[in-house]
């Protein structure tokens, strides 16, 4: 019965640049040839898979998978609140040391896709050791036999000084002095965060922006005390990434 109310207010949050987007876009892409997550050209890959040719008009027949992702979320915020709420969003873009400049130039290169670039961040993570089950014992894998650390792991350490920073036109760092979560809370006046893959594909069309999915994760928070609202995916076949 609250749909209408609850749909109206995430229009308003996001009108207001009150919805923080995260962006994971360190996928490495090891199963794809390691070709970052980002810089995947979707249509040659289904292509390169056997896939139809893919007609010339299709929309983004020559982005990546990362330049897809934030020219269609420009395009909702737009759709939701014209140029004044894409300038007024804060985007948080998490990467690796594999692709931290390549995907900084490519901002640059594409005019921070409209965002403002004051209120782009970016959050590296660093690598961690990998496990490994020996002779029935966790042990710790010796670098650089390392991984990324997971999405919970990068969005729960947004709390810790001097990691975020952003970038001017001209490519040079301006490094938080706080935490990236304080300047979200504090002066972004953060009350929603979306994170997102870089590979979610859902997130190509326009649920880049799901506004149903935010009025629910709302509805939640407030009628039962949700402080995170997840949407998963059954998995009827037990595929895994590497099947």
């Amino acid at each position: 019965p609250d749909a209408g109310t609850y749909r109206a207010r995430v229009d308003h949050l996001c009108r207001k640049g009150r919805v923080v987007f995260s962006f994971f876009a360190g996928g490495e892409g090891k199963r794809l040839g390691g070709v970052p997550h980002y810089f995947v050209r979707l249509w040659d890959l289904i292509s390169g898979l056997g896939g139809r040719l893919i007609p010339r008009a299709v929309p983004h027949r020559h982005s990546t998978l990362g330049q897809w992702h934030l020219t269609q979320l420009a395009t909702r915020l737009r759709a939701i609140g014209a140029d004044a709420a894409l300038q007024s969003t804060p985007l948080v873009i998490i990467v690796n040391p594999s692709n931290e400049m390549d995907i900084r130039n490519d901002l640059i290169d594409n005019q921070f896709y409209g965002f403002n670039i004051e209120k782009v961040f970016f959050y590296p993570t660093s690598y961690l050791p990998e496990f490994a089950v020996r002779d029935g014992r966790f042990a710790v894998t010796e670098l650089p036999a390392a991984a990324d650390p997971n999405h919970g792991y990068a969005t729960e350490s947004m709390h810790r000084p001097g990691m975020a920073y952003r970038i001017t036109w001209d490519n040079h760092v301006r490094r938080l002095r706080g935490s990236l979560l304080d300047r979200l809370l504090k002066t972004e006046g953060m009350e929603l965060m979306v994170t997102n893959r870089v590979n979610d594909l859902t997130r190509l069309t326009d649920r880049a922006i799901d506004v149903d999915a935010l009025a629910q994760s709302l509805w939640l928070m407030e009628h039962h005390g949700a402080n995170v609202v997840m949407e998963v995916a059954e998995n009827p076949t037990g595929q895994s990434g590497d099947a």
